[in-house]
Formats: C-alpha cells, structure tokens, sequence
C-alpha cells in the first residue's frame, strides 16, 4: 500500500512501484553500525550510499541524473546518481543518500513527497566502496523546478526513462546526445558494452544519454531498479561470462579490508580494485571511437 495519492499514475507505472515496494534483496544492505555477522570485529570498508529518485513524466517513469564537475578529481565529466560517502553521523544509507542529493541539487530533505521504496544490494565501486542503492518516489515533481546544482559538484541536471535500461531502443523520440560526439563515440545507436578483468569478468555498459553515457556503476545499478520493477530481464545478455555475483564483489571487498587493504591506505586516496582496470576501460573506449568533437551537457530535466 503506498503512503501517497496514486489517483493519476497509470496502472503499470503503480505497479513497478509496488514491485519496488515490496523488494527485499537477499544481501542486507549495509550501514555505519550494522554489518554481517562473521566481520563484526572486522575493520570497516567505505561505505557510500546513492538516491534512485523516480518520478512520473512525460507519460514514462524517469530516474533523476546528475552529470559530474569537470573539476572534479573522481569521475570528473561522469553521469552519476546523487550520493556520496557516509560520514560517522549518517546512521543509514537513507540518511546518506538524502544529505547527500541535498547537498549536491538541494533535494530538500525533510519534504513529505519524497517515498522511501526499497534499498538495493550494496554494489562495489571502482574505489573499494560499499554503495548501497536507496530508491524512492517523488509525488510532487514541482519540487524538480526548484534544484540548483551544487557548481562545486554537478554540471547539470538531466533524468531518463528508467524502462531504457531494459531496452535502450526505447530511447527513440528521446532528446539524447549527438551520435559520433564526444559524448556518445560509439558505433551503437543507444547501447555500447565491452568486457574487462576484474575479479572474474566484468561487462561495462554505456547507454545514450541527453549528457555523458550512463555508464559502469550507475548503469548497474538502474538495469537492477528496472528489472525489478518492471518484472523482466534485459533484452541484450546483461553478463560477461563468468562475472562475479554480488555476494562475491561484496566479499572480495570485506576480506580486502579485513587484511588491511585500505586500513593501511586510510591516508591517502585508494587505488582501482585491479592495478589493470583503469588502463583497460581507458583502451576500450579509445577502441569504441568512431569520431570526434565537442558537445557541452546542456539538457535540463523535461
């Protein structure tokens, strides 16, 4: 039962909300005080948590973008979901997930349209972190005319339909980035994947965007939000052969931790989760290229 007025959603838009709503991921998600048993007396890994904000538009369901500083020294350029570290006083990757969307587009944090629906398996980043997933609900999308990004933080604010994520075709008629610019280099019309080392296999997927491609992480972690909402598998193979699952991502990153991988580098700014993984990505997409120049992320949401 949801704690909002549904009197103006479509049935199969109510619908994957309520499929959200009732999710439970067999892995728990994770906080500052709350961690698997077995590594109770364990250092603690990064934790970092990051807001699926969904709201109905433009007669589809859409996902809340944001397209990373250029200044920025971590995936500068980058689309991404709001989010970021947890501090010592976030309780909660809710908590995380909403101060962090506050601080980056001013996401009010105390709104009453703003619907918790679930919280996702935590995935591993490039960096060792922890990233849970916290997908919510916007009921009042007014409140979308009044973010401002953080300049410090975000270039621009921007969303997409979250269904795309199952079947990129579904961009079509979408107002999305120019083919052969910098911003989306690729032969493919909406959907580029390339597979690379990393603990077993990993395939990266880029998808057409009106900024940056959505990409690694982010792109993860949406093809799961979409999956369990609108209840089916993607129409491309999601997974390099022998891809490592997440309960083995996640334990490859608690056992890394718990031999003092990062408490050792605490100081300073950890390295990739393979010494490779960078060089390989960054060879990837120089294969992908299929032409050059300069297109400036300028869509805004709607």
């Amino acid at each position: 039962m949801m704690d909002f007025n549904v009197d103006s959603l479509p049935p199969d838009v109510l619908a994957c909300l309520e499929r959200l709503k009732s999710y439970s991921s067999s892995i728990p998600p994770y906080s500052i005080e709350g961690f698997p048993e077995q590594y109770a007396n364990d250092p603690k890994p990064r934790l970092a948590a990051v807001l699926v904000l969904l709201y109905y538009r433009s007669n589809r369901l859409r996902v809340l973008l944001t397209t990373r500083s250029k200044s920025l020294r971590s995936h500068p350029g980058q689309v991404a979901l709001p989010g970021g570290k947890s501090d010592p006083t976030d309780r909660t990757p809710v908590y995380t997930a909403r101060r962090e969307a506050f601080e980056e587009v001013q996401l009010p944090l105390d709104s009453p349209h703003i619907h918790i629906l679930c919280q996702l398996h935590p995935f591993v980043s490039l960096w060792r972190l922890l990233v849970t997933p916290v997908v919510a609900y916007l009921s009042d999308i007014s409140l979308l005319d009044n973010l401002i990004p953080n300049e410090d933080e975000v270039d621009n604010i921007f969303d997409h339909p979250l269904e795309m994520f199952l079947d990129p075709s579904m961009c079509e008629g979408e107002n999305l980035s120019v083919r052969g610019s910098t911003n989306w280099p690729y032969p493919e019309e909406f959907h580029n994947t390339s597979d690379v080392e990393w603990i077993h296999q990993y395939r990266m997927h880029r998808f057409r965007s009106s900024s940056t491609p959505i990409k690694g992480l982010t792109s993860d972690i949406l093809i799961l939000t979409a999956e369990i909402a609108f209840d089916r598998v993607p129409v491309y193979e999601r997974n390099a052969p022998n891809q490592a699952t997440p309960e083995q991502t996640i334990a490859w990153v608690m056992d890394e931790t718990k031999r003092g991988a990062l408490v050792e580098r605490a100081d300073r700014k950890p390295e990739p989760l393979n010494s490779q993984l960078a060089r390989l990505m960054a060879r990837r997409e120089e294969e992908s290229l299929i032409g050059s120049g300069t297109v400036t992320p300028t869509s805004n949401i709607g």
